[in-house]
């Protein structure tokens, strides 16, 4: 994942990454937003693979992170610790095409709750949804991983 554009107010640490920054997907609340709306191959390749987080973010197991997924998908939004300071929340922007395309974040003392913010956060993403042509109501997510581990029929 890729930071390709950050906005900050007056109020913010600048301690920041930079636009440029490349995370982990499971290490960020918009990678993980961005991994739960991912093609099922993708998904796979990084729930299987080594889930080494940066020096700064608490591990993750695979049945951790599988659970995460599946309740951003539900919920509609993702959190991430930063440091041990700071909490990302992010939500999933839509496409034409009604898949997530990209999302965005807003970073919050770890001490404020987000809820209040949330909502904002969430319809800010869908007005820009919808500015990207993404289809209105029900948007089509990719193919999810089958996660049970007995796939016998």
């Amino acid at each position: 994942m890729v930071f390709v554009e950050r906005f900050l107010s007056t109020e913010t640490a600048t301690d920041r990454a930079p636009v440029g920054s490349r995370y982990e997907l499971h290490a960020t609340a918009i990678g993980l937003v961005l991994l739960a709306h991912a093609p099922a191959g993708i998904q796979e390749e990084v729930v299987t693979g080594p889930l080494v987080p940066p020096s700064w973010h608490p591990p993750i197991t695979e049945r951790e992170l599988r659970r995460t997924l599946a309740h951003i998908r539900r919920s509609g939004y993702a959190t991430s610790p930063i440091r041990q300071e700071y909490l990302s929340v992010a939500a999933p922007i839509y496409g034409p095409a009604g898949t997530v395309v990209a999302a965005l974040s807003l970073i919050l003392p770890i001490t404020e709750s987000y809820g209040p913010r949330l909502a904002h956060l969430q319809a800010t993403a869908r007005g820009i949804s919808r500015a990207l042509g993404a289809p209105q109501g029900r948007t089509r997510p990719f193919p999810q991983p089958d996660t049970r581990k007995d796939r016998t029929p």
